[in-house]
């Protein structure tokens, strides 16, 4: 599997490596002070917090619709060099 590089332009601009968009999910839950007892708890703070920042409406229902929303919104694009 090859991994990529995201820029994760939430909070603090970020980099990190995932194979999928969707790996920002545990990017920012290992990179959180409060990382909730399960994923989907998680999920759904995070696209709370992702859609006050941006204005735009992230989904939360799936690792796969979040990513997809926070690229629409600008917020996590891919580095291609």
């Amino acid at each position: 599997m090859t991994m990529k590089k995201f820029k994760l332009k939430y909070g603090d601009v970020s980099t990190f490596t995932s194979a999928t968009p969707s790996g920002v999910v545990d990017y920012l839950r290992n990179n959180s002070r409060y990382p909730m007892s399960g994923e989907d708890v998680f999920l759904r703070s995070a696209a709370e917090s992702a859609n006050n920042w941006c204005g735009s409406n992230i989904r939360f229902d799936s690792k796969e619709n979040f990513a997809q929303d926070l690229m629409n919104a600008g917020m996590l694009e891919e580095v291609v060099k």
